[in-house]
């Protein structure tokens, strides 16, 4: 059959000079048949013959009594009981079954021929035949393939059967003809479609099975059950090998889930013991991440306010690296000086020069320390090795003018006689100097204005160490 909903169903049962039948047509209704008449009309004869006869051409007595009797042959339903049909001698007779595609106009015909001869008590050919052009039908349609011809005897009109050589001419090439042997595997091919015909030889099996009376007559489901394994055909040897082998399989195939349910097992707790330990060491590293991260954060801050330092105390440097200079000048112009100081004013002078040398003494000190602090954060300030490289090089050029500035106040502390005072209070001294009393005012007031002056140089220049201490701290 094709599929659910189109499918090949019983239509049509003839039967032509069979038993005590001239010619009957039997319709199926959706593939079913009901047969109503008095004992002995015919009624087993013909499904017996119908299921399972028709189905694969099984000519075995047996298989045409339900008792599964073998009493009556095929030659005597053909002829007719002898008693009852003694003028046949010899009859050709067919039995014919249409098949219907559900839902269309499409028909296969499936038939069988026979022949037998009273006094030879056997047939003498079977044939069977498949139609399967499907809209060419028996005695139906536009192009009718005939089971008989009619002829005239005794001027009565007789339906003559066609031999065998007859109705293959007749369907030609809208069918074929086959020895009743090859019937089965012809039907199989053009309409049940089994894999091979030993299919159709267990279907049909089956169904002479269920026609058995002892299920006919209120068979339970035990009954059933055992007609349906009796049913069954014997395995082979090659059967029991593949079952043997598929039996072992699932055997070895039992034992590895049991292995694999027991490696799982294992591999679960091992699962579980490794998410713990990784859990574990996940936070491990977490903590020490956030103490790392805690501990840069806090480095970040400082650098980034001693970059603030920096930057401060580089535009210090720049106003003090001015004052330097200005400085310098006034230097050199005390130098000129020095000779209008008398010894008492130089050895003054030389103790202020003391002072402002243990006063640097002590900011060379602080600046000792703070270069220990720069040292012990210049690890947490790489960011900012560039600038202290450039602040460095700053620091040392100004190192550079500070030991000149300092050498040429030595000099001063040593030889400053303030000479520019000298040279402009000489010759008022001179005009006046037979007054008794001439008064050293101007000198005293420009020296002391000279004093602070150098005083307020050595300031600048603490000032100068201190700026210079500071950067060297933040190294």
């Amino acid at each position: 059959m094709t599929n659910h909903t189109q499918r090949w169903k019983p239509h049509r049962f003839i039967l032509f000079n069979y038993w005590y039948f001239n010619y009957e047509e039997y319709y199926f209704k959706n593939g079913r048949l009901l047969l109503r008449g008095h004992n002995g009309a015919g009624k087993s004869i013909a499904m017996n013959t119908l299921f399972t006869f028709m189905l694969d051409g099984n000519k075995d007595p047996k298989r045409l009594d339900p008792f599964e009797s073998s009493d009556r042959k095929f030659y005597d339903i053909l002829l007719g009981e002898e008693s009852l049909n003694k003028d046949i001698i010899e009859r050709i007779g067919y039995v014919v079954i249409e098949y219907k595609l559900t839902n269309t106009e499409q028909y296969i015909t499936t038939g069988f021929g026979l022949h037998s001869k009273r006094k030879n008590r056997r047939l003498e050919d079977a044939w069977g035949f498949v139609i399967h052009d499907r809209h060419r039908r028996i005695g139906r349609g536009p192009n009718p393939i005939p089971l008989y011809k009619v002829e005239v005897l005794d001027d009565s009109p007789e339906q003559i059967p066609l031999d065998r050589k007859q109705i293959t001419t007749e369907i030609g090439e809208s069918g074929t003809v086959v020895d009743s042997k090859d019937y089965a595997e012809l039907i199989n091919k053009q309409l049940f479609k089994f894999p091979d015909v030993t299919g159709l030889k267990l279907f049909t099996d089956v169904l002479v099975r269920l026609k058995s009376p002892k299920l006919t007559k209120g068979g339970g489901p035990d009954d059933l059950k055992e007609t349906l394994n009796e049913s069954l055909p014997p395995l082979s040897d090659h059967e029991l090998s593949a079952l043997t082998t598929t039996v072992e399989a699932q055997d070895q195939t039992q034992r590895e889930i049991l292995k694999t349910q027991n490696d799982l097992g294992f591999a679960t707790k091992l699962d579980k013991g490794f998410d713990d330990y990784v859990s574990y060491v996940f936070a491990e590293k977490a903590k020490y991440y956030l103490e790392s991260k805690n501990a840069w954060d806090t480095i970040a801050l400082e650098h980034q306010r001693v970059q603030r330092d920096i930057e401060t105390k580089s535009v210090d440097f720049d106003v003090t690296e001015q004052k330097l200079r200005n400085l310098e000048s006034e230097i050199e112009g005390l130098k000129q000086s020095r000779q209008e100081l008398g010894h008492e004013k130089i050895v003054d002078l030389d103790d202020a020069l003391q002072s402002a040398r243990k006063e640097l003494a002590r900011i060379l000190n602080e600046k000792s320390a703070k270069k220990n602090r720069y040292e012990l954060n210049e690890k947490s300030l790489m960011d900012a090795n560039n600038e202290r490289r450039n602040i460095e090089n700053e620091l040392w050029a100004i190192d550079k003018e500070l030991k000149v500035a300092l050498e040429s106040l030595e000099e001063l502390g040593i030889d400053s006689a303030f000479e520019d005072i000298y040279l402009a209070f000489s010759d008022h001294f001179k005009r006046n100097e037979k007054n008794g009393d001439y008064l050293f005012l101007n000198w005293d007031s420009e020296i002391r204005i000279r004093l602070q002056r150098l005083g307020g140089l050595l300031k600048q220049i603490k000032e100068l160490d201190q700026k210079k201490r500071d950067l060297d701290g933040m190294r």
